[in-house]
């Protein structure tokens, strides 16, 4: 299950609280919900501390996303490293 809230941070910033498994079959909720924050993901806050699991398709999204400027918080040691693993 993925829960996705979006929130907004100011004029110029979105934040979208992502809650649950982060997998391969919740990936195209959370693209739409990125895609519906508008073009720049260097305004988006993407809040992990809700999020229990990442398979590997979803720690490639996660990782493209920081990759193009978008701030990712909250993330516990298990994501952490899994970032850390894809961007290697």
């Amino acid at each position: 299950m993925l829960r996705i809230t979006r929130i907004e941070d100011g004029p110029h910033r979105t934040a979208l609280r992502v809650e649950g498994r982060v997998t391969g079959s919740h990936l195209g909720e959370l693209e739409r919900a990125i895609a519906g924050c508008g073009d720049d993901p260097r305004r988006l806050v993407v809040d992990l501390a809700g999020v229990r699991f990442v398979d590997a398709p979803g720690a490639a999204l996660l990782s493209r996303l920081r990759a193009a400027g978008a701030c990712l918080e909250g993330c516990s040691p298990f994501v952490h490293e899994l970032l850390q693993e894809e961007s290697r």
